[in-house]
């Protein structure tokens, strides 16, 4: 008898298809369960099991996951799944079949084409083109929904014209155009206005090279053989063919600039890499393998710079 659950929907009894026995479940529950409990699964999937073939009857052995997956099991390099769909799965059997489904007329081109029946619209269309045409047809303009809204005029911040907004936009659209955006950018978010701002750096950068940074450069990339260090790629002896890193960073950590332990080679994809989002991981081993080289840990007062000579760069060569 099936038991009575007030708080829950109706209940299907199903068999168990380890032990037989009989138990109840929902009727959403009941197109997936096989067992009746986590002990009779697990005795299943040690066991395979014995079941016949969906056309000519044939046992064959089948593991307990492919026999809960496929209903029908079919005997192995015979035509049993063949002749099977030949009578079962063929003409009005098939998912297919479009016999019975009823046939539209484009509401743009005019051409006949087979629909389902919950499709059965004032509007159809065979094909998206179509739909689209008619769009620009009859919903543009004053015919689109959201023509009516409120809306103001405001000139453009940068060539002063006339644009039609929103008012929900009023205060954030600011722009024509995206050409307008980007000149009002270039002259308001240059050098220190910008908000990546790091006092300069390129100047610096530029000084630091002619100092001696061209030499650094040179002692890195030949005590590596110009390699790359992580994914071991061999570039050309040109300064284009292969990076130089600094692991530890080159704006703030100013005395470690030229020390040749904080240059690693790196190709240019593996460069931009480790500076991006995924590989921080990698970046902050890099920065932790200078720090137990020069130190054996991280120091807390800043190391006397030590400047890459022409006289290191002879003794590598």
């Amino acid at each position: 008898m099936e038991p009575y659950y007030p708080c829950r929907k109706k209940t299907v009894e199903i068999t168990c298809a380890w032990c037989g026995k009989g138990h109840w479940l929902t009727p959403q529950k009941a197109k997936t369960a096989r067992f009746c409990s986590r002990q009779c699964a697990g005795q299943a999937q040690k066991t395979a099991f014995m079941r016949p073939c969906a056309w000519c009857g044939t046992e064959r052995e089948v593991e307990p996951n492919y026999s809960a997956i496929r209903p029908n099991i079919f005997c192995l390099g015979t035509d049993c799944l063949k002749l099977y769909n030949q009578k079962h799965r063929a003409g009005q059997n098939s998912k297919l079949y479009k016999a019975d489904k009823p046939t539209a007329e484009c509401a743009v081109c005019g051409k006949e084409h087979v629909i389902h029946p919950h499709l059965l619209r004032k509007n159809h269309f065979c094909s998206t083109p179509c739909y689209a045409k008619w769009r620009s047809m009859n919903v543009a303009g004053e015919q689109h929904p959201n023509f009516d809204r409120d809306k103001e005029h405001k000139p453009c911040e940068i060539c002063g014209m006339d644009m039609e907004v929103l008012k929900c936009r009023g205060e954030t659209q600011r722009f024509c155009s995206r050409a307008c955006y980007g000149t009002w950018k270039s002259r308001t978010q240059v050098g220190p206005k910008h908000p990546r701002w790091k006092g300069g750096v390129v100047g610096a950068r530029r000084e630091w090279v002619r100092a001696g940074g061209r030499l650094w450069n040179a002692l890195c990339r030949r005590r590596d053989g110009h390699t790359c260090q992580l994914c071991g790629c061999v570039k050309g002896a040109g300064a284009g063919g292969i990076h130089v890193h600094h692991r530890l960073s080159w704006t703030k950590y100013e005395h470690l600039r030229s020390v040749p332990l904080n240059g690693i080679c790196l190709c240019g994809p593996c460069h931009y890499w480790v500076h991006s989002k995924d590989g921080s991981a990698t970046r902050k081993r890099l920065e932790q393998e200078v720090w137990d080289l020069l130190v054996g840990a991280k120091p807390k007062h800043r190391r006397r710079q030590v400047a890459c000579t022409k006289a290191q760069l002879r003794l590598v060569a």
